[in-house]
């Protein structure tokens, strides 16, 4: 038996075209848990803890890394790279916050 659907019934799960996420949702994930998948292109992973700012390949959603605060302990993670740059990133809103002071 086929399915049939009617016109507009489906949507894809990535509609929206930007996200803001932050560091507790890395690693991240197109399309994300939140995100139905049923309708949606295979789960890619997304670095972007690397440049703030990535694209997917299949949907072209973009997202957008938040910066840390700079006194939030850090998100568990199991990878050594994200550690890092979340190391990095929470040192460099403290240069920032330090030279508007």
């Amino acid at each position: 038996m086929v399915a049939k659907r009617k016109e507009g019934e489906l949507k894809p799960a990535c509609q929206q075209q930007e996200y803001e996420v932050g560091w507790e949702d890395l690693p991240l994930s197109c399309p994300t848990p939140a995100m139905k998948v049923w309708n949606a292109h295979p789960r890619v992973y997304i670095p972007v803890h690397r440049s703030g700012r990535e694209m997917c390949a299949y949907c072209g959603a973009v997202y957008t890394l938040r910066d840390p605060d700079p006194e939030q302990p850090m998100p568990l993670f199991d990878n050594a790279e994200i550690e890092n740059a979340f190391r990095r990133a929470q040192q460099r809103v403290r240069e920032e916050q330090s030279q508007s002071a």
